[in-house]
């Protein structure tokens, strides 16, 4: 069964804030490429590009 990491809102322009838990295990910061990837029944993968 996945783990929550935590979980964010959309705003009304379409944008979303990446947690600084999910940041930090992408070890990713402001101007990385984020890549969401589409695998079986329909989840989602969130990754650093």
């Amino acid at each position: 069964m996945p783990k929550i990491i935590g979980t964010t809102k959309l705003t009304s322009d379409g944008k979303i804030t990446l947690i600084s838990d999910v940041r930090k295990k992408l070890n990713a910061s402001g101007g990385d490429v984020i890549v969401f990837e589409e695998r079986e029944k329909g989840n989602i993968v969130v990754r650093r590009g």
